[in-house]
């Protein structure tokens, strides 16, 4: 990776990359069953059916709570 010294010290000299996250679940056998065939069947692998799920819900969730919630 290309570095930039500055001073006594180096830093890189390429821009900073998006950290990435990563969040474990564990899910029982009949549940995971159960998400696959929904991700499926609107095209989507588990993990993406899994991120859009959450995504939707912390959406939902934040408009809820900004407007006063239900």
């Amino acid at each position: 990776m290309a570095t930039k010294k500055t001073g006594a010290r180096k830093v890189q000299a390429t821009a900073k990359k998006e950290v990435i996250r990563h969040a474990r679940i564990e899910l029982p056998g009949d549940v995971y069953t159960a998400v696959k065939e929904v991700a499926r069947s609107n095209g989507l692998g588990v993990a993406a059916y899994i991120r859009t799920a959450i995504l939707q819900g912390v959406r939902r969730d934040r408009a809820e709570s900004e407007g006063g919630g239900k």
